[in-house]
């Protein structure tokens, strides 16, 4: 976004920086393949479940040494400050393919095919395909006609994916719990791939 403004009189993206960049822009080919790419790496290279593992480990890696770190140099300033930082990056990366999207649309006055953002879906109403809310767990019933593969993924109101399991469905009644004491109150968008077609509802906890 910054790379393509014009506001930003500041080195490295004041309006010489960028020229370069924004005329490529302009260019169809060009617009066409950026547009491509940057949805290549939104599906598959920046996704939250390719990211997070590497945060894990890498953080992992570290943990232990942050505390001589902090008290010999001072920076971290502390275990708990570094220990917000990573939950600051576990937030980006949660979040990086919805801002991304939206920063595209609002440029391009175009959205990008991304996966993870799903927003103002239809909410699907099937005597086959329901929820049933009981306290802290929402039960999802489904009757399948054949054995499928699935994953199961709920998003917020803002369009990220707060939850997302893989399930086996037999042909049949199938009842799939699951568990929402984590999640704030608000609206949420329940979204399960039959096999043919994306079934969604509309869930308000």
């Amino acid at each position: 976004e910054r790379a393509l403004s014009l506001s930003n009189q500041g080195w490295p993206t004041n309006a010489h920086s960028t020229l370069f960049l924004r005329k490529f822009i302009e260019n169809p080919v060009f617009y066409r393949k950026f547009k491509e790419r940057l949805e290549y790496l939104l599906n598959h290279t920046l996704t939250e479940e390719l990211l997070q593992p590497h945060v894990n480990s890498n953080s992992g890696i570290v943990a232990m040494d942050v505390p001589k770190q902090s008290a010999r140099f001072h920076y971290p300033l502390s275990p708990g400050l570094w220990s917000a930082d990573i939950g600051e990056i576990y937030n980006f990366i949660s979040q990086r393919v919805c801002i991304v999207s939206d920063q595209f649309s609002n440029r391009f006055d175009e959205d990008l095919d991304v996966s993870e953002c799903i927003i103002g879906v239809e909410d699907i109403k099937s005597p086959d395909f329901y929820c049933i809310t009981e306290g802290n767990i929402i039960t999802l019933v489904y009757t399948s006609v054949a054995p499928i593969n699935t994953n199961v993924t709920i998003f917020n109101s803002a369009g990220r994916k707060v939850f997302s399991e893989f399930r086996e469905v037999s042909p049949g009644e199938n009842r799939i719990p699951i568990n929402i004491t984590s999640f704030t109150p608000g609206i949420y968008v329940l979204c399960f791939n039959d096999g043919t077609k994306i079934l969604s509802l509309k869930i308000i906890i």
